[in-house]
């Protein structure tokens, strides 16, 4: 009896744990009891103007508890080709480096759990800071310190769950000034239970509205896309894998994608 009740609490609580966190969408979930987590991902992805990015991501939640965490996020893209956006040579060019690296602050302030379900809310404030080689290249560094803000929220239950983010991108140039809203749904295709050991689909969508952008038409501003993914989960692992492609974008903006492969893993510590 024990044993079940533990279980009961332990589904109820971790909900997004039992299920896997999301792909791309942020989680609302706090790992607790000072535990942390390290995420390593390859991502392969096309923009406009022949532009290819091939570049290795790292994310790393460092400390923590079930009110707040701690983290930090870099990337090192290899074998990729830019465009310079150089008036008097435009060409793609190959190049290898570092992204910009950022910190990540979050803050929980609503929690509401039931028997295998829970909803929860959380804050969140990244700021970006221009590690990376410019090139002229907004996707690889903007050459200046960001801030970006967003709620983020979840419903988590055992048979699936649902997550939003609505945020707010700055930057010193309006260029990088943004707003975002994404959404994601999740599906467990196996019964849960301790260990874990669960197959998970993703159904998430982002999309963006660059306000200062001088299209035509407010469309000309907007952009979104959807990402199917697919999860396997298994103690403290999880492996992923995830495809991306565009609902409406900019047709030559520079922040828009064509598509988008990646493919990763997760520990917790």
């Amino acid at each position: 009896m024990k044993n079940l009740i533990w279980i009961v609490f332990l589904m109820s609580s971790l909900g997004a744990t039992a299920q896997g966190p999301p792909i791309l969408v942020e989680k609302p979930i706090m790992l607790g009891q000072n535990r942390s987590e390290l995420r390593l991902f390859y991502r392969n992805e096309t923009r406009p103007n022949s532009k290819k990015y091939q570049s290795t991501n790292l994310f790393y939640d460092i400390v923590g508890n079930q009110f707040w965490s701690i983290g930090v996020a870099g990337s090192y893209y290899m074998n990729s080709y830019i465009n310079t956006y150089d008036l008097a040579n435009d060409k793609v060019e190959p190049y290898d480096g570092f992204g910009d690296m950022s910190i990540n602050l979050k803050y929980q302030f609503l929690r509401k759990d039931y028997v295998g379900k829970t909803y929860r809310m959380l804050g969140k404030i990244k700021q970006t800071f221009p590690t990376g080689d410019y090139k002229n290249d907004p996707y690889l560094g903007n050459n200046e310190y960001e801030t970006a803000v967003s709620i983020v929220g979840g419903y988590e239950s055992l048979k699936y769950g649902i997550l939003h983010e609505l945020g707010y991108n700055y930057s010193p140039t309006k260029e990088g000034r943004y707003l975002k809203f994404d959404l994601g749904f999740g599906l467990p295709l196996l019964k849960s239970k301790i260990p874990i050991r669960q197959i998970n689909l993703y159904f998430e969508y982002q999309s963006k509205y660059h306000p200062y952008d001088e299209g035509p038409t407010y469309f000309d501003n907007f952009e979104a896309y959807y990402t199917q993914s697919i999860q396997f989960a298994v103690g403290v692992f999880t492996f992923e894998a995830t495809y991306l492609w565009p609902l409406y974008r900019v047709h030559d903006g520079h922040f828009s994608k064509k598509e988008m492969f990646q493919i990763g893993s997760r520990m917790i510590l």
